[in-house]
């Protein structure tokens, strides 16, 4: 199966416009999407209902619909490939909540490892000067990264809590 559909789409361009390119028929998909004002995004596309395309913002997994007429002509030629339907339903979500949930708690759990190893290296005081001051802003970083995670987190529950 072909992961990313954007050199098929590239091929269908190229096609004459009398010839109709075949149907998406296996969704989810990988694509970087682009607007009419030429801004990118990476999404996975989950389906599209009436002139609305419905996809997921790869770096935050957050859901959201895409107008037709913001859509690039490469990708509305690609949303008129699609079925009228969207792959999720209320299990399919407790799993994305789950991924999402579980891959960034684990990861703080390793920040947080990692910011506690930087935080002894420093306590030390056996490091360089250059090293010493490094260290500084590593475990500044860290910290930061632990608190944008921990915010996702909160908002991803805040956005998706049942009504």
């Amino acid at each position: 199966p072909i992961q990313s559909l954007e050199f098929s789409d590239w091929v269908f361009a190229q096609w004459l416009p009398d010839e109709k390119p075949p149907p998406v028929r296996d969704l989810p998909v990988h694509r970087t999407i682009t607007s009419s004002d030429g801004k990118s995004l990476k999404v996975r596309v989950v389906g599209k209902q009436a002139n609305t395309l419905i996809v997921e913002r790869v770096s935050d997994n957050v859901r959201f619909e895409i107008p037709l007429e913001r859509l690039s002509e490469a990708d509305k030629r690609f949303f008129n490939r699609l079925r009228n339907e969207v792959t999720s339903d209320e299990s399919d979500y407790v799993t994305k909540e789950s991924d999402y949930v579980t891959k960034r708690t684990a990861l703080i759990l390793e920040l947080r490892e990692r910011a506690e190893l930087y935080r002894k290296e420093i306590a030390s005081q056996t490091l360089s000067r250059n090293l010493h001051e490094k260290r500084i802003l590593d475990l500044e970083s860290v910290e930061k990264e632990i608190r944008t995670l921990e915010m996702s987190i909160e908002n991803f529950k805040f956005r998706n809590r049942s009504n």
